[in-house]
């Protein structure tokens, strides 16, 4: 695997390649492309798929499996985007089951390769997009959109400092900013570490950032963070 771990590329697919309009603007399923990319990507993506009962949560499911393979056959090419567009067609065509690295999961779900040890992944999904990284450190990537009530949410799950910096701000679309900062970190966080978002809810996210590499985007209407040691 290339040196390029050290520098994080975020891949990111949307979903809604599976859903086409019909003459009414009605959204359709389109269950031929979805056979297609179902029967390319592992058993165990399959069978992930197979319990979800939603389609919109099925493409998702499958949508990650041909993101991380994409990912892992990109991290072998200089490439140094820091956010990378992946076509849910494009990823089809160009599977390479060489890089279906077989999958094992922590007691609390984590997953990791079971071969590859060194090798370090994460996968997020939020609305109709699904985003992964790669390290070769243990990392943890969140994706997060619209929320609403942050500040009731806030007062609930964040520290009493963290509550109120997210309350004090003078607009509704500021304090959303600001909840979701600290959300997604400590979503995270806990994917980074395996310890589930209920015990790293404590970890206190403006001492947290001094003692971590963190990355954090914008995209569209998202908020993306990557946690790596």
């Amino acid at each position: 695997m290339a040196a390029k771990l050290n520098k994080i590329t975020i891949y990111i697919t949307s979903t809604e390649v599976f859903f086409n309009r019909d003459a009414d603007g009605n959204s359709v399923f389109d269950e031929k492309l979805y056979k297609k990319a179902y029967n390319i990507v592992t058993e165990g993506r399959r069978c992930k798929a197979d319990k979800l009962r939603f389609n919109e949560d099925k493409c998702r499911c499958i949508a990650a499996g041909l993101l991380l393979n994409y990912a892992l056959r990109q991290e072998k090419v200089d490439n140094h985007s820091e956010i990378v567009m992946v076509d849910i067609i494009k990823a089809c065509d160009g599977y390479d089951k060489s890089y279906d690295y077989k999958i094992k999961y922590q007691k609390k779900g984590k997953p990791y390769f079971k071969d590859y040890k060194e090798l370090n992944f994460n996968i997020t999904h939020s609305g109709k997009y699904v985003a992964c990284a790669i390290s070769d450190k243990p990392i943890g990537i969140d994706m997060e959109g619209n929320r609403k009530d942050v500040c009731s949410v806030a007062r609930r799950f964040f520290n009493k400092d963290e509550a109120e910096w997210v309350c004090i701000a003078e607009s509704e679309s500021e304090q959303k900013e600001r909840f979701l900062k600290i959300w997604t970190f400590k979503e995270a966080y806990s994917k980074m570490t395996g310890d589930g978002i209920a015990l790293c809810l404590k970890q206190p996210y403006f001492q947290g950032l001094k003692n971590l590499n963190v990355i954090e985007k914008s995209f569209e209407e998202y908020r993306i963070c990557v946690v790596k040691k």
